[in-house]
């Protein structure tokens, strides 16, 4: 068997290359490992910063504020996975960029370096494959319960929504975000589930019945 990581090495191209047809040669990274930058662009923080922020959490004291420093270097970093003969990149948004306290609009800047390293990608010929959420939730959110309380979900839901209309990500999954529209010009939003078939919920107002976005039937 040959030493594939060797291989690799010493010729970075020539392992993609002996890919058979169609097969998709992957990298990936989490935002909290390699980005950097916690402080810089209106980042909040996560519950990583706060975790290591105590002492005797990390053996050596070290933080996440330059990592591999990919919120500066991302283009260099496009450039190394295009010498590799890469076809996809796969790496997280980090929720805190983009929502420093957990809710509200969008981050302008956080959503601007999800942007130019899309573009960055598509340039060099390599995929983009997003993940919405690895592990690092906004502080605020966290104090509040986490995934513990129902409402966090909601909130997910809500960061989303707030990628999938202002970023150039082709990644969101539609299925993902809630729905915005409620009956009657009503802006109270009520979580309730499907009663009928497929239990998934819905949004809608309190007082007005709604329609189960996937089986059609009323909740």
């Amino acid at each position: 068997m040959s030493d594939y990581r060797s291989e690799w090495l010493h010729d970075p191209a020539g392992l993609a290359a002996q890919m058979p047809a169609g097969f998709t040669m992957g990298v990936a990274t989490a935002a909290f490992q390699v980005e950097g930058a916690v402080r810089e662009d209106g980042r909040g923080p996560s519950t990583w910063d706060t975790f290591m922020a105590q002492p005797g959490r990390i053996a050596d004291g070290s933080d996440a504020s330059v990592t591999d420093d990919h919120y500066h270097r991302y283009r260099e970093d496009v450039a190394l996975m295009k010498e590799l003969g890469v076809d996809a990149y796969r790496f997280s948004l980090a929720w805190p960029r983009i929502q420093p306290g957990g809710t509200g609009p969008a981050n302008k800047a956080g959503i601007a370096f999800y942007d130019r390293l899309i573009d960055e990608l598509l340039a060099a010929g390599i995929s983009p494959v997003a993940t919405l959420f690895h592990w690092d939730m906004p502080e605020p959110l966290q104090h509040k319960g986490g995934w513990m309380t129902r409402d966090t979900a909601s909130r997910f839901a809500d960061y989303a929504l707030v990628t999938a209309s202002t970023s150039g990500s082709p990644s969101t999954n539609p299925r993902a975000s809630p729905s915005t529209g409620t009956p009657s010009g009503c802006t109270r939003r009520v979580r309730r589930s499907c009663s009928t078939r497929c239990r998934r919920y819905t949004t809608s107002c309190s007082a007005t019945a709604s329609r189960c976005r996937r089986c059609a039937r009323r909740t």
